[in-house]
């Protein structure tokens, strides 16, 4: 998600990238997937740093959260995760897309230049 962020804006950031590593796989335990942590992540990413943008954040953050557990069923790896490997590849990809559109729909939604 947060690579797809950066591209978007044309940025390289290798560092935020190593940084999300670890929330791969439910943080490597099947608990909150990381589709979802980038996501949140990703709506930050955007943001400018004011009280207005926080609460902004924070409601745009929660409404993906029900968005992605309404549409996919649950938040949790464990619960997304396909036990064949290329089954879970092409699963995640799906999500992934899914969810990376429904967030620049949002930011658009919200005025927010994707591109900035």
């Amino acid at each position: 998600m947060i690579i797809l962020g950066l591209k978007m804006r044309n940025i390289e950031n290798e560092e935020l990238v190593k940084s999300m590593y670890g929330f791969g796989g439910g943080f490597f335990l099947g608990k909150t997937c990381g589709i979802l942590v980038g996501g949140a992540g990703l709506i930050s990413m955007y943001m400018e740093d004011t009280e207005e943008s926080t609460e902004k954040t924070k409601r745009m953050v929660q409404e993906f959260t029900q968005w992605f557990e309404e549409e996919f069923g649950s938040t949790e790896c464990s619960d997304l995760r396909k036990e064949e490997r290329e089954e879970m590849i092409i699963e995640c990809g799906n999500m992934i897309e899914k969810s990376f559109n429904k967030i620049m729909t949002m930011l658009s939604e919200e005025g927010i230049d994707i591109y900035q």
